[in-house]
């Protein structure tokens, strides 16, 4: 008898082993709502005015797969700054979620008229969706961008 129980122990041990201590803590329990939020998009030392800013949620099945748009596009004002009002909806509250900034205006007057700058493209890693709350600012800008990558 005692030689039965110290092979399955071992079975049992190294299970846990290969497998470690996160077994279950996954959160597989569908869609998660996270509040709405405000932010600023900036390049170099102006706000981008007019950009077109949408939050995403990257796939958790792996390189080459479609990324998940959790919002509606808002654009930015004058000043860089955006709200989202609405909240989000993530697959999960562990998605990853990010936010993408592109085109807009950085501050630059041509003859007295704005000029949309269409190869803007900034972006922000925001961490996991269930973090994001209505006290959450997001800042865009060439650091975040270089972070993110």
């Amino acid at each position: 008898m005692i030689s039965r129980a110290i092979p399955a122990s071992l079975l049992l041990l190294s299970a846990v082993a290969v497998t470690g201590c996160g077994v279950g803590l996954q959160d597989t329990t569908g869609s998660t709502v996270a509040a709405a939020f405000k932010g600023h998009i900036q390049g170099g030392q102006q706000p981008v005015a007019h950009a077109s800013v949408q939050f995403f949620a990257a796939s958790t099945a792996g390189y080459a797969h479609a990324v998940t748009a959790i919002s509606p596009v808002v654009p930015t004002d004058a000043n860089g700054q955006f709200s989202l009002s609405s909240a989000v909806t993530c697959p999960t509250g562990t998605s990853q979620a990010y936010v993408v900034s592109t085109s807009g205006n950085p501050g630059l007057n041509e003859s007295g008229g704005t000029i949309n700058n269409s190869a803007i493209a900034l972006v922000a890693a925001l961490g996991n969706c269930n973090t994001l709350n209505s006290a959450t600012f997001i800042n865009v800008n060439e650091v975040t961008t270089v972070a993110a990558a």
